[in-house]
């Protein structure tokens, strides 16, 4: 009797936790990329990348910095539509908050900025809508297992 109540106690362990018959934690493939983001040949100053699945959901994004690298982690295997959003950096150059941005708690929710003396590096530079834009973006990648780096991204 005792023995079936372990055996419960088991089942109901792997229903909630999950089982994995090799006896060990369940390993996440993922993918890591890093390069540069140019415009006309010229690095991007800043601004956002968003990673797309085929099916346009969302999977990943990273941040574009003031000498147009980025680096972006933990994304899934497969093809990735890439979009670049430049805005982002004309609305935190512009912010009234800004001035507060170093004092803010990066555990809250709210305006995420560099602080003060890092955004003189940043500069606002407009690129083609259709890049910020996942139906229309020409930019693609396919995100391989490991690290990637040299993943440059030519905006024209």
């Amino acid at each position: 009797m005792r023995f079936l109540g372990s055996v419960g106690i088991a089942a109901w362990i792997c229903v909630i936790v999950g089982c994995n018959t090799s006896g060990g934690p369940t390993k996440v493939v993922v993918g890591n990329l890093s390069g540069t983001v140019r415009l006309n040949g010229n690095p991007v100053t800043g601004g956002d990348l968003a990673f797309f699945s085929a099916k346009l959901e969302r999977v990943g994004g990273a941040k574009i910095k003031p000498d147009g690298t980025y680096e972006a982690l933990s994304l899934p295997l497969g093809e990735a539509i890439i979009t670049v959003d430049t805005k982002s950096v004309e609305r935190l150059l512009s912010s009234t908050n800004v001035v507060s941005a170093p004092a803010l708690d990066p555990a809250k929710k709210g305006i995420s900025a560099p602080p003060q003396q890092d955004l003189k590096a940043y500069k606002y530079m407009p690129i083609p809508a259709k890049y910020s834009d996942s139906k229309a973006t020409p930019l693609k990648v396919v995100v391989k297992e490991g690290k990637q780096e040299g993943v440059d991204l030519k905006l024209e």
